[in-house]
C-alpha cells in the first residue's frame, strides 16, 4: 500500500514539475517599494483580480490584457501576452505562474517594474503607464551554441532570412500580430520559426520595427547557429530546426481505422493481457523512478537554464563572427594596422553598416581558455564608462581572441587599449 502510494506521489510530483511553465528571463527596475506598502497591495490586487480575465475562442487562448488599479503614486500599472498558439488552459497557468513568482517575492523583489518572460507568456508591471509604443530595450538572447555545418551554412542564413523576412511581414498584418512558419534548406532539412509582438495593442508599424530590427541582429548575434530566441518588451523571435509551436498540422488526430473488429483481433489469451499489462507497467514505473531519482538530484530552483543567455542592456555588447571580422580590418592587413602592444596588435576596421571599430588581436600563444575570456569580456562589460573606449564585443574562433571596440579616431586608441 504504502508503495503505491509512494508510486502515486512520484506521478503527481513529475505532473506538476513538467507541467510547470517555462520561465526565460527576468528584467527588474524602477527602484524599490516598501513591503507591505500600500503599492505592494495594489501589485497583488492587480495579479489577483484586475489582469486575470480568461477568454477562449475555439479552446485556443487569444490572451492580451491590460490594466491598471490604485491612485497616484501608488497606481500599479500591468498587462500580459499569451503565445498564440496556445491553449486557454496554458496561458493560464503561465500567468499564474508568473503571478506567484512576483506575488511570492520570487521575482523582481519589491522592484517597482517588472517583465517576465515565459516560453508561453510575458507578464509586465509599472509604475508608470504601459503605452502601447515601442521599446526594444533591454534585449536578451538565448543561443544555442552549437554550429550548423559548414557545407551548410550559407544555404541554412538564406533560408533562414527568407523564413524570418516571410514571418515579420506575415504577423505585422495578423490580427493577433503572430505568426509561425517553416523554410527548407539543404533539400531535405527545415528550419522552424516564430514572432510576436508582446504588447497589447501596439500598433502594426512599430510591431513592424521591432521585429525588424531583431531580424536585423541575427547575422550579428546567432550567425550559423541551429537555434536561438530573442527576447524584448516588445516583440520576440525563434528559430530551431524542430518544430517547437503548436499548429493545425501538428495536433491533428490520426484517422481511424473504418475496419471493423475481427474475432481474432479482439480475443487475446489471459497470457498475452497479462503480458500486455504487466510489462509496460513494470517498465513505466521503472522510468517513473528512475527519472524522480535524477530529478531529485538537480538543484530545486524552478528556473530552467536553457542555452545560454546573453544580456544586453543599454549597449549592445555580442559575439562577433569571425569572418565579419577578418573582412571588416581586409585580412588584418597591415595597412589598417593601428599599433601593437604587450597583448597583441591593434587593427582599425569598418562593418558593413559603415561603423568604425578597432580589433585588438590578442596574441595566439595565450593560454587562456574559452570561459576565462568569456568572463574578462563580461567584466569589462560591466567596467563600461563614458570616459573609457566602448567596448562592442568579442569574438571567439578556434585560438582567436578578438576585441571589438569602439573606433575614436581624434585619440590616442593604442594608449588606451594596449
Amino acid at each position: 500500500m504504502s508503495y503505491c502510494l509512494l508510486i502515486i506521489f512520484v506521478i503527481n510530483y513529475l505532473v506538476g514539475i513538467f507541467a510547470q511553465p517555462t520561465f526565460l528571463r527576468e528584467f527588474c527596475s524602477g527602484g524599490n517599494y516598501t513591503t507591505n506598502s500600500t503599492y505592494q497591495s495594489n501589485l497583488n490586487l492587480l495579479l489577483s483580480s484586475a489582469l486575470p480575465v480568461f477568454k477562449t475562442e475555439g479552446g485556443v487562448s487569444n490572451e492580451h490584457r491590460s490594466a491598471n488599479i490604485g491612485d497616484e503614486p501608488d497606481t500599479v500599472y500591468g498587462s500580459y501576452q499569451c503565445r498564440s498558439d496556445l491553449k486557454s488552459n496554458e496561458c493560464q497557468d503561465c500567468f499564474d505562474s508568473a503571478a506567484e513568482d512576483i506575488t511570492k517575492i520570487i521575482r523582481c523583489p519589491n522592484s517597482k517594474q517588472g517583465i517576465l518572460w515565459f516560453e508561453e507568456c510575458i507578464l509586465r508591471y509599472s509604475n508608470e503607464s504601459l503605452h502601447p509604443i515601442l521599446q526594444d530595450k533591454p534585449v536578451f538572447y538565448i543561443i544555442n551554441e552549437t554550429t550548423i555545418s559548414s557545407t551548410n551554412q550559407d544555404d541554412f542564413n538564406k533560408t533562414l532570412a527568407r523564413l524570418v523576412n516571410k514571418l515579420v511581414t506575415e504577423s505585422t498584418v495578423a490580427k493577433n500580430q503572430f505568426a509561425t512558419g517553416e523554410e527548407t534548406f539543404a533539400a531535405s532539412r527545415k528550419v522552424y520559426g516564430l514572432v510576436q509582438c508582446t504588447l497589447p495593442d501596439i500598433s502594426s508599424s512599430d510591431c513592424n520595427k521591432c521585429l525588424s530590427r531583431v531580424a536585423g541582429n541575427l547575422s550579428v548575434c546567432c550567425h550559423g547557429k541551429i537555434g536561438a530566441r530573442v527576447l524584448n518588451p516588445t516583440c520576440n523571435f525563434r528559430y530551431e530546426l524542430y518544430p517547437f509551436y503548436e499548429s493545425k498540422a501538428m495536433t491533428a488526430t490520426p484517422p481511424q481505422s473504418s475496419l471493423p473488429p475481427t474475432y481474432e483481433t479482439t480475443r487475446r489469451s489471459p497470457a498475452k493481457i497479462v503480458t500486455m499489462v504487466v510489462v509496460p507497467l513494470v517498465v513505466t514505473i521503472l522510468c517513473i523512478i528512475t527519472i524522480w531519482f535524477l530529478r531529485t538530484r538537480r538543484a530545486t530552483r524552478k528556473t530552467k537554464k536553457i542555452d545560454k543567455i546573453y544580456e544586453i542592456h543599454g549597449v549592445e555588447s555580442v559575439q562577433f563572427n569571425f569572418n565579419t571580422i577578418r573582412a571588416a580590418t581586409n585580412n588584418f592587413s597591415n595597412v589598417n594596422k593601428l599599433g601593437e602592444g604587450g597583448f597583441g596588435p591593434v587593427y582599425k576596421g569598418i562593418l558593413s553598416d559603415e561603423q568604425e571599430i578597432a580589433v585588438k588581436r590578442l596574441s595566439r600563444y595565450s593560454d587562456q581558455g574559452e570561459e576565462e575570456f568569456k568572463n574578462e569580456v563580461a567584466l569589462l562589460v560591466k567596467l563600461q564608462h563614458r570616459n573609457l573606449v566602448r567596448l562592442l564585443g568579442f569574438c571567439l574562433d578556434g585560438h582567436e581572441r578578438l576585441l571589438v571596440y569602439n573606433f575614436m579616431p581624434n585619440s590616442s586608441l593604442d594608449k588606451l587599449i594596449f
